[in-house]
């Protein structure tokens, strides 16, 4: 978007996180929203409402300035597991201190905003070296069929769980290229480190379908589909599982 058309839009006081021009819509349905914000060096964003929670993966990370609309409340985050105690503590205290946050790249948070909505703007910093991209899900509405994932006989771990979802990393080490176990829950799946091999078969097909995802692809299940992982051989993959309750 041209600067001067940018400007006119900052005539209001506020937009729609939908409306907002760097935050674009990839895929939506009735239980999710995935949008990509993508914040070069130095850009602002327009002030932009959430309304919805809303789970942000970080593509590719960066340091950033969170400003509350003057009289609004503020962003209230919910971190996993995965995100140590003294990542939280280095965060509140450059904020503090600087007033800037570092997001590294393949980390997540949550912003609960359906009872607490919020109104805020985003400036990437400019001394980073390349855009920061974050996707966003929104969960417009619950409803899936899962309980915890497991592959095999051996649960997988949880690194976050709520009313709405429920979040596992799942870690494809070099050594390990196949898992023949298939997996069927609704939620989306995210492509965090190399690449992945989705074969999906549903029941009554002939054949499976294939779906190749590379970092930051991304894939919904709607629950009627089996999934098969591999990886590709020598490599390390990583993918974030987000089921829906």
């Amino acid at each position: 978007m041209a600067e001067a058309e940018r400007k006119a839009v900052r005539t209001e006081d506020w937009v729609e996180v939908a409306d907002e021009p760097d935050h674009q819509e990839m895929f939506s349905n009735e239980h999710i929203r995935v949008y990509i914000a993508v914040i070069p060096p130095g850009r602002e964003t327009l002030y932009h409402r959430h309304d919805k929670d809303t789970l942000y993966v970080v593509l590719q990370g960066g340091k950033n300035y969170s400003t509350a609309l003057p009289g609004s409340k503020g962003v209230n985050y919910v971190f996993p597991k995965s995100i140590s105690l003294t990542r939280k503590i280095r965060w509140l205290l450059t904020r503090t201190v600087f007033g800037w946050t570092y997001l590294p790249k393949s980390i997540y948070l949550l912003m609960r905003n359906d009872a607490n909505p919020i109104v805020h703007k985003v400036r990437g910093s400019k001394d980073n070296p390349s855009d920061m991209r974050m996707m966003g899900i929104e969960f417009l509405r619950p409803g899936g069929q899962n309980r915890s994932l497991s592959i095999g006989t051996k649960p997988l771990a949880v690194d976050y769980e709520d009313d709405t979802v429920c979040v596992h990393r799942l870690k494809f080490p070099s050594d390990r290229k196949h898992i023949e176990e298939a997996v069927r829950f609704m939620g989306i799946l995210i492509a965090l480190k190399g690449a992945v091999r989705i074969e999906a078969s549903s029941p009554g097909d002939s054949e499976g379908v294939t779906h190749e995802l590379k970092e930051g692809n991304f894939l919904w299940n709607d629950c009627t589909a089996q999934f098969t992982f591999s990886t590709p051989e020598g490599s390390e993959s990583e993918v974030l599982a987000i089921l829906m309750k």
